[in-house]
């Protein structure tokens, strides 16, 4: 059997919830057993099925981390990380809650009487 069995059925396009999804699905046989993959992209513009995006990046990234040794796993998981971690949006500013000015009128003065402090021995 070869070690990587790309596309071993065709690419399924399937409609859920009223939005088409391309399906690719492959198999490579792994350490200790087979790996089943499967690969779905939902269109965000169900009447424009050729603007795929970055589909084809996104499917090869996927192929190409699937083939990595073992060895490089924990490498390019950090990368992988690293990238996450850096393009992620910057969270929502949260304003400050608008405080109502209330007007007033000054009706009499009025001072503090003093206080002094002695210390007893």
């Amino acid at each position: 059997m070869r070690p990587w069995n790309l596309l071993p059925s065709p690419p399924r396009l399937e409609t859920i919830g009223g939005r088409p999804v391309l399906a690719f699905g492959w198999q490579r046989e792994a350490s200790g057993g087979e790996s089943h993959h499967l690969f779905a992209y939902r269109f965000s513009n169900p009447f424009d099925l050729t603007s795929t995006g970055t589909l084809e990046a996104r499917l090869l990234g996927h192929l190409i981390l699937d083939r990595i040794p073992d060895e490089a796993l924990s490498e390019v998981l950090e990368l992988l990380g690293n990238a996450w971690v850096f393009y992620q949006p910057s969270p929502p500013q949260i304003e400050a809650p608008q405080r109502r000015s209330l007007k007033g009128k000054v009706t009499r003065r009025y001072e503090r009487p003093a206080y002094s402090l002695v210390e007893e021995e």
